[in-house]
């Protein structure tokens, strides 16, 4: 089964997602679903399915993913140990970042996107980000919004990966401390 199909059926559709599509589909080279990179959702769909990881796979009445796996994803792994990240979260239970609740978790993505969820506050947080041409109509193969720029000049002053998280981590950090007041 193709990874977006599989992702449609058992994710998407249940939680009602409108369309999506992933970054680099519509290139000659590629056959199947680009696993690597770049699953363009709406803003409202990636907070759907940060709030189904805050219930612990609940969605309504309905499991949609295992809460063990949920669980997993919010505990350092045993099988990397040096390091706060278990099934491609960045966690804290630790306290590394001291300002953060530590049951904590979040995934950066593909041009600066991020995605918190903080059970403890009952706090999701989708940070919007992208590069370049990464949304392009070409790119997806789905229509943008009429109001949506067409086109954008290449950024050759692009953070790189860390700057990236970096920044992320202060926003994160900024939101905590407003919450918490």
């Amino acid at each position: 089964m193709e990874q977006e199909d599989f992702l449609r059926s058992r994710l998407a559709d249940p939680l009602g997602f409108k369309a999506f599509a992933f970054g680099y589909r519509n290139i000659e080279e590629v056959n199947h679903t680009p696993g690597g990179g770049g699953v363009v959702v709406r803003p409202t769909d990636m907070l759907r399915f940060g709030y189904l990881l805050l219930n612990r796979g609940i969605w309504g009445d309905k499991q949609i993913v295992p809460a063990d796996y949920v669980k997993h994803c919010r505990q350092r792994s045993p099988f990397n140990p040096h390091y706060p990240y278990s099934l491609q979260f960045n966690i804290n239970t630790d306290g590394q970042n001291p300002d953060v609740p530590r049951d904590a978790f979040w995934k950066y993505g593909s041009g600066g996107h991020a995605l918190f969820v903080i059970p403890s506050l009952e706090l999701v947080i989708w940070k919007l980000g992208g590069r370049d041409s990464q949304h392009d109509s070409n790119n997806i193969g789905l229509e943008m919004h009429p109001e949506a720029p067409r086109s954008a000049p290449d950024r050759k002053d692009w953070a790189s990966g860390i700057e990236i998280e970096e920044a992320c981590t202060q926003i994160l950090n900024t939101i905590v401390s407003s919450v918490r007041e």
